[in-house]
């Protein structure tokens, strides 16, 4: 019977670890929808959250008329990739952060 509850005490320990992981997952996604972080070039300036979501492209005036649409778009794509990127590496520390061990690999 020891046995069975010394079971039942691990259990509600990881069940109890998870909770408190879960409830810092969230707070950390809250975090990183208001965190902005921005990629700039050639007169382009991309905005994204830590969630990964695109906030705004902004262009100082006349670079669509510099540019031909192919380079323009390449910029933009280029600019984004660099945005998400440093979002993603942001989102990877916050993350860290709290697995402090808890998750083999991380």
């Amino acid at each position: 019977i020891e046995d069975l509850v010394l079971i039942k005490l691990h259990m509600f320990d990881k069940v109890k670890g998870i909770y408190e992981f879960q409830k810092k997952a969230k707070v950390i996604q809250k975090r990183l929808k208001a965190t902005e972080f921005f990629a700039e070039g050639k007169g382009i300036v991309i905005t994204v959250n830590g969630a990964q979501e695109m906030i705004s492209i902004s262009m100082e005036e006349g670079v669509k008329d510099e540019m031909s649409s192919e380079k323009l778009s390449s910029q933009i794509v280029d600019l984004t990739n660099k945005a998400m990127q440093k979002a993603q590496k942001h989102a990877a520390i916050q993350m860290k952060e709290i697995t402090g061990g808890m998750l083999p690999g991380m």
